[in-house]
């Protein structure tokens, strides 16, 4: 199973709508690659592009984004289920342990809710742990506070990463080159924030690494295991033909 392209006019494939393997609840489908012109692209059918902030590098396999100075802004809302795939890696070493250092791939954290903070969260926090965060109500329902999901993970390798959120299921990291996992149960409602996903960026002051991204799939919905190996393999394929293999 492939993926279906619509194409509209002259300027395909560079400008082309997609219908992946999986469509149920797609939110964003992002490919970088050779030209910044069109990094904000969203593949996904009837869905808006992305606002680009600052000026990443781009080369023939990736995007290069900087949190906090370079990265999308999408127009895709958090959801209490979501599923993110992205396909990258670090750009260098970290150089440490601390949300300082830490590399966003994918998130919204920690984005304003009614009164208290939420989002959601895709980033290596060291040069070996990749965490995957959704926020939520603490214990006495007055404040917010983080259910995290940590895997060991080297940044430096080219990997399918996904975070996977559902009430039932809790937060899910999980690494699809490796095969690592990792669980955190809901203890908690979800805690929403009520500003979109960036793509290589957050909103927290810190999370200043840099990320080499290459392919993001955004979904509203908790995929199951099947339809994520699914989209998996299609990114395998575009990837291939990058010569990077994932």
């Amino acid at each position: 199973m492939g993926i279906k392209l619509v194409s509209p006019g002259a300027l395909a494939p560079w400008y082309t709508k997609v219908i992946p393997p999986v469509s149920r609840g797609l939110e964003g489908w992002f490919c970088f690659d050779t030209s910044l012109d069109r990094i904000g692209y969203n593949r996904a059918s009837g869905k808006a592009n992305a606002r680009l902030v600052g000026v990443p590098s781009v080369f023939s396999t990736h995007a290069r984004f900087k949190g906090g100075v370079n990265f999308l802004e999408t127009a895709i809302a958090e959801t209490e289920e979501f599923t993110v795939i992205v396909v990258g890696k670090s750009a260098g070493p970290l150089g440490g342990t601390g949300t300082a250092t830490a590399v966003p791939y994918v998130g919204n954290y920690a984005g304003a809710s009614p009164g208290l903070a939420g989002g959601l969260q895709l980033y290596h926090i060291s040069d070996t742990t990749l965490t995957g965060q959704a926020n939520r109500l603490n214990s006495t329902g007055d404040g917010s506070t983080s259910a995290q999901s940590q895997i060991s993970d080297v940044a430096a390798n080219w990997g399918i990463r996904c975070l996977r959120s559902s009430g039932s299921g809790g937060n899910q990291t999980w690494n699809l080159t490796t095969g690592v996992r990792g669980n955190q149960q809901l203890a908690t409602k979800r805690l929403l924030a009520s500003v979109p996903l960036r793509i290589g960026g957050t909103y927290a002051s810190t999370f200043g690494g840099e990320s080499d991204v290459s392919h993001v799939a955004v979904y509203s919905v908790a995929l199951s295991d099947d339809e994520i190996t699914v989209v998996a393999a299609a990114m395998r394929k575009r990837m291939a033909r990058l010569g990077v293999i994932v």
